[in-house]
C-alpha cells in the first residue's frame, strides 16, 4: 500500500470513529436531558424546581415545603386527567370523521390529532416543530396564482440572477 493510500485511509477512519463517537454522546446527552424533563413534570420534581425558584429561607422551608407538596399533588392530576381527556375527544373526533373521509385524509387527521409525549420536553419558547411538506399529490398545482397578502397584493418574487 502507497504512503497516500495508507494516509487517506487513516483520515477516513479516523472521521468515521469521531462521527460514531459524536452520534453516541449525543444519544446519551439527550436522553438524560428527556429523563431530567420527565422528572421535573412529576410531583417530587415540580416541588423540587419551585422550591429552588423561591429559595425559601431556613424560617419559611417547612411551610413552603408543605404547601409545594399538597399543590403538587393537584398540579400532577390536573396534567394527568388532561391528557386522558384531549385524547378521549381527539379519538371521540376521528370517530365521529371516519366514514366521511378517505384513507389519506384519515391518516393526515392521526397525525395532526396526536397527544403530545408528556416525557419528552416542550418545544423553547419561539420555537416551533419542524413542518413537513405536504406529499406531492397534494401540493398546489403549479399553474394555480400565489397567495395574496391581507391587503391584496403578491408575495415578492426573487429576482432572477
Amino acid at each position: 500500500m502507497r504512503m497516500a493510500t495508507k494516509s487517506a485511509a487513516i483520515l477516513l477512519a479516523t472521521l468515521a470513529i469521531g462521527v460514531v463517537l459524536g452520534m453516541v454522546a449525543q444519544g446519551m446527552l439527550m436522553h438524560d436531558r428527556d429523563r431530567r424533563v420527565a422528572e421535573l413534570r412529576a410531583a417530587p420534581g415540580f416541588v423540587s424546581l419551585v422550591a429552588g425558584v423561591i429559595q425559601p429561607r431556613p424560617d419559611q422551608e417547612a411551610a413552603i415545603r408543605t404547601i409545594l407538596e399538597k399543590n403538587a399533588q393537584r398540579y400532577d392530576s390536573v396534567l394527568r386527567a388532561t391528557r386522558g381527556e384531549v385524547t378521549a375527544v381527539l379519538d371521540s373526533m376521528k370517530q365521529e370523521l371516519a366514514p366521511l373521509l378517505d384513507e389519506r385524509q384519515r391518516e393526515r387527521l392521526g397525525r395532526m390529532a396526536q397527544v403530545p409525549d408528556p416525557n419528552r420536553p416542550p418545544p423553547r419558547p419561539g420555537e416551533r416543530p419542524p413542518r413537513r411538506p405536504p406529499p406531492p399529490d397534494e401540493r398546489p398545482p403549479a399553474d394555480r396564482p400565489p397567495p395574496r397578502d391581507s391587503a391584496g397584493a403578491a408575495p415578492a418574487q426573487p429576482r432572477p440572477r
